[in-house]
C-alpha cells in the first residue's frame, strides 16, 4: 500500500457529512435529554416533595397540622374567602403559602381561595353557601318549623296575659281610698295590668317580627336568618318569664298579709291571678326551654362569619348518625380570619416591616378542621373559689378559651364559693358522649371568707376525686403546712402516694453571687427520655410556673404517678419555708431588694437537695368499679393565665410566644385527661420560632462550644491542606 493510499483511508469525511453527524447527535442528545426531563418532570408530579430550606421552617406544617391532616377520613373542602381591594398583598401571599402547604400534605383536602373584590368573586361564595345550605337544607327547615310552633302558642298566650290583667285591674277597683295601704296597693295592682298587657302587645309584636325575618336570609346569601327569628321568640320570653317570676312573689306576699294590711275582699279579687300566674309561667319556661334546646345551627354560623369579615369555611363529609338526645355532629366549621389580613393602608406605599402570621394562619385552619374530626371533643370546666364569675368574658383567660373553642372545646365554668353543684351541661353534651375535664385552680385565703372559700373549693374536689372524674389541679402555696395544719387541698392526694410541699414553693438566684437577685418562677422543660404523650408534646418548649411547688411521689405510691416536668439541682434553687414576705413584695419592685435582703437557702426548713417534681400525671384504679382515673397535677396557680401562656414578643417580624409550653402543657393535659392522645401535638405557634431545648447537658454543651471554637477553624486547615495536596 503507497503512502497515497494510506492517506486516502485515513482522511476525514467531507465537511458536509460531518456536519450531518453533528447535527444527528445534537438532536439525540436533545431529545434524550427532552426525554429525561419529561420522566423526571412525571415523577415529580406523581410523587411529590416539597423541601423548606428555610432557617424559620416557614413552609413547613408543624406535627399537630399534619397529625389533623392525616386524620382526616373522606373528603374535606377548606375555603377562605378575602377582600383583595382592602387587605395587605403580603399577607394574603402569606396565607397563600399555607394553603399551598395544606394543599400538598393531603389528597383528601381541596383549597381554594375567593376574592370576594373580584368580578365572579360573589358568585363563587354564592355557589359554595348554597351547596352547604342544600346538604343543612333539613336541619333549616326543623329549625324554622320549631320556631313557628313556638310563635304559634303567641295568641293563646297574648289573650292569657289579657285575662290575667282583667284580673288584676278587677281587684285595683275593689280598693277603696278608705282602706289602709291603698295607695301602695293600687299602685302595685295598675302596675302589674299594665304589665301583662303591655307584655300581651310585645308578643304580637314578636310573632310578626319574627315571621318577617325566617322570610328573610342572612346577607347576600340564600341562607335563612334563623339565629335572628330565634333571639326574636326568645327575647319577650325571658323578660316576660322574669316578669312573672316578681309578680307571683308579690301577689302570694299580698294574699298572706294580714286583714289590717290587705282587707279580705281584695284577696278574694285577686286569688284567680295567683292562680293563673304558675300555669302562665310554666307555659313560658316550656316555651323557653324549647328555645334554649335549639341546636346551634354550623350553616347560620357560616353564614354570619362569612356576611361580616373574612372567613375559613371548612366543609367535611356528610355525617348522618346523631348523638341519642341531641343533633347530628357537625361537618361544617367557620371562623373569623379577619386579624389575618392587615388592612392594606397600614402598610400601603411602604416598605416597612409587617407582622408574619403564618403560624397564627397555621394554627386557625388546623383548628377548624380538627373541630370536625372528633364527634365528640372534650369539655372544659374551670372550677374555682373566687366570689364571682368569670363567665361570660372570662377575663385573665380569654385567649386560652378561644384558643380551646376553635379546637372544638367547649368551655364551662363552677364558681364553687356561689354555687353547689357543677354547671349543667345538657346542652353541650346531650346523650353525655363528650368527657368532661375539670380545670381546677384557687388562691391563698387571707381571710376568713377565704378560708371559707378554699374549705368550699377542696370539698367539690374530694367529691370530683371520689366520683373519679378527670381532674386538672393547679396547686397554690399555702401558709398552713409553717403553722403545722394540713393542706385541704394537697392532703386527698396523699392517698395515692403523691405528697405537695405546698408550704415551700421553688425561689431561684438568677444574679451573681455579689449581685444576687430571686425569682419565684422556675422554667422547665421535659427531658428527653420521658415518653408520656403529655412530655412528648411540649418537649424542647419554655414552661414557665411562677411560684412553682414540689410534687413527691412517694415509693409505695398506690398509682401510677408519671413526672413530665422537674426542676434538677443546679445549686441556684431550693424551696423556700419563709416565703410569705417575699410573696407580699410586687414583682417589679424585688430587683430594688438589698442582697443582704434577697431570700437565702439558710433555714433549716429549706429544701436545696433537688430535684424537683413540679408536673405529673396521675392514673389510679377506682376499687368500686375498677375503672380508672387520670389526674394532672401542676405545681403552680396562675401557670394558664393569658399573661403568663400567652406573652409574646416580636422576633424578625414573627409574634413569638416566650412560654410556648404553658398553652400546650393546658391543651395536651385536657386531651390526656379526656383519654385523646391521638389530638396531642405541639401547635404552629408554639413552633413558630425554633428553640433552643433548656435541657442541654453540660457535656454536650461542651461539645459545642469547643467544636464552634476550635472545630471550624480546623476544619478549614483540612480542607485547604487536602486542595493543596491535589492541585500538586
Amino acid at each position: 500500500m503507497n503512502t497515497a493510499q494510506i492517506r486516502g483511508k485515513n482522511a476525514p469525511p467531507p465537511p458536509g457529512r460531518s456536519r450531518l453527524r453533528l447535527i444527528i447527535q445534537s438532536v439525540v442528545f436533545l431529545l434524550a435529554v427532552s426525554a429525561c426531563a419529561l420522566f423526571a418532570g412525571l415523577v415529580a408530579d406523581r410523587f411529590p416533595r416539597h423541601l423548606d430550606m428555610t432557617s424559620t421552617r416557614e413552609h413547613r406544617l408543624s406535627p399537630r397540622t399534619l397529625d389533623i391532616l392525616s386524620a382526616l377520613g373522606g373528603e374535606y373542602e377548606l375555603v377562605v374567602t378575602m377582600n383583595s381591594a382592602s387587605v395587605d398583598p403580603r399577607a394574603a401571599r402569606r396565607t397563600q403559602d399555607v394553603l399551598d402547604s395544606f394543599k400538598r400534605a393531603s389528597p383528601r383536602l381541596s383549597v381554594s381561595i375567593i376574592d370576594v373584590a373580584a368580578t365572579d368573586g360573589p358568585a363563587q361564595l354564592d355557589e359554595v353557601l348554597g351547596r352547604i345550605l342544600e346538604r343543612s337544607g333539613d336541619d333549616v327547615r326543623g329549625a324554622g318549623r320549631s320556631i313557628e310552633s313556638i310563635v304559634g302558642t303567641y295568641p293563646e298566650l297574648s289573650k292569657s296575659l289579657e285575662g290575667l290583667s282583667n284580673v288584676l285591674v278587677s281587684a285595683n277597683e275593689a280598693v277603696a281610698s278608705t282602706d289602709p295601704n291603698a295607695a301602695a296597693l293600687k299602685k302595685f295592682l295598675s302596675d302589674s295590668a299594665a304589665i301583662c298587657r303591655l307584655n300581651a302587645q310585645d308578643l304580637a309584636k314578636a310573632a310578626v317580627q319574627t315571621q318577617q325575618l325566617l322570610g328573610q336570609s342572612i346577607g347576600r346569601s340564600p341562607v335563612p336568618a334563623i339565629d335572628a327569628a330565634t333571639a326574636s321568640v326568645r327575647e319577650p320570653l325571658t323578660v316576660l318569664f322574669e316578669r312573672l317570676n316578681e309578680m307571683t312573689k308579690s301577689v302570694e306576699a299580698t294574699l298572706a298579709a294580714k286583714g289590717d294590711v290587705v282587707p279580705a275582699y281584695v284577696k278574694d279579687r285577686l286569688r284567680p291571678a295567683a292562680n293563673l300566674l304558675p300555669k302562665l309561667r310554666e307555659q313560658i319556661g316550656g316555651l323557653r326551654e324549647s328555645i334554649n334546646a335549639q341546636p346551634n345551627l354550623p350553616v347560620i354560623t357560616v353564614a354570619r362569619v362569612v356576611e361580616q369579615a373574612s372567613a375559613a369555611i371548612v366543609i367535611g363529609p356528610p355525617r348522618q348518625e346523631v348523638v341519642p338526645g341531641g343533633a347530628r355532629p357537625r361537618s361544617l366549621a367557620a371562623i373569623d380570619i379577619e386579624s389575618l389580613f392587615p388592612p392594606a393602608s397600614r402598610t400601603a406605599g411602604s416598605e416597612g416591616p409587617s407582622i408574619d402570621l403564618r403560624a397564627r394562619t397555621e394554627n386557625l385552619l388546623g383548628a377548624a378542621l380538627s373541630s370536625l374530626i372528633d364527634p365528640h371533643p372534650p369539655i372544659v370546666v374551670l372550677t374555682h373559689g373566687e366570689p364571682f364569675q368569670l363567665a361570660p368574658n372570662f377575663d385573665r383567660f380569654s385567649e386560652l378559651v378561644e384558643r380551646l373553642r376553635l379546637r372544638g372545646i367547649d368551655v364551662a365554668e363552677w364558681p364553687v364559693s356561689l354555687v353547689d353543684q357543677p354547671p349543667n351541661l345538657a346542652k353541650l353534651n346531650p346523650g353525655n358522649v363528650r368527657p368532661v375535664v375539670y380545670a381546677v385552680f384557687y388562691t391563698t385565703p387571707d381571710t376568713v371568707e377565704g378560708a371559707t372559700r378554699l374549705i368550699n373549693i377542696s370539698r367539690s374536689i374530694d367529691e370530683l376525686y371520689t366520683a373519679g372524674k378527670p381532674i386538672l389541679l393547679s396547686v397554690t402555696p399555702s401558709t398552713l403546712p409553717s403553722l403545722g395544719q394540713p393542706d385541704p387541698m394537697t392532703e386527698l392526694f396523699s392517698a395515692v402516694g403523691l405528697k405537695i410541699d405546698s408550704g415551700r414553693p421553688l425561689l431561684r438566684q438568677i444574679g451573681t453571687p455579689a449581685s444576687p437577685l430571686v425569682t419565684a418562677d422556675i422554667v422547665a422543660s421535659p427531658g428527653a427520655g420521658n415518653p408520656h404523650p403529655i412530655a412528648s408534646a411540649i418537649r424542647g418548649l419554655r414552661v414557665r410556673l411562677p411560684w412553682a411547688l414540689p410534687l413527691r411521689p412517694q415509693p409505695d405510691a398506690s398509682a401510677l404517678i408519671t413526672p413530665f416536668l422537674s426542676q434538677p439541682k443546679d445549686g441556684l434553687t431550693w424551696a423556700e419555708s419563709q416565703w410569705k414576705d417575699f410573696a407580699s413584695i410586687p414583682a417589679s419592685k424585688r430587683s430594688l431588694l438589698r442582697p443582704q435582703d434577697q431570700p437565702k437557702p439558710e433555714s433549716q426548713r429549706d429544701d436545696a437537695e433537688g430535684p424537683w417534681v413540679v408536673a405529673a400525671a396521675v392514673e389510679r384504679t377506682i376499687s368500686s368499679t375498677q375503672d380508672s382515673q387520670r389526674l394532672v397535677i401542676v405545681g403552680s396557680n396562675t401557670w394558664f393565665r393569658d399573661d403568663v401562656a400567652n406573652a409574646a414578643e416580636l422576633v424578625d417580624n414573627r409574634v413569638r410566644l416566650l412560654n410556648p409550653g404553658n398553652g400546650e402543657l393546658f391543651e395536651s393535659s385536657v386531651y390526656w385527661l379526656a383519654r385523646r392522645e391521638s389530638s396531642i401535638g405541639a401547635s404552629p405557634e408554639a413552633s413558630a420560632v425554633p428553640v433552643i431545648p433548656a435541657d442541654l447537658s453540660p457535656g454536650l454543651i461542651g461539645a459545642i462550644r469547643w467544636g464552634l471554637i476550635a472545630g471550624l477553624p480546623m476544619l478549614i486547615l483540612f480542607f485547604g491542606a487536602m486542595w493543596r495536596v491535589i492541585r500538586g
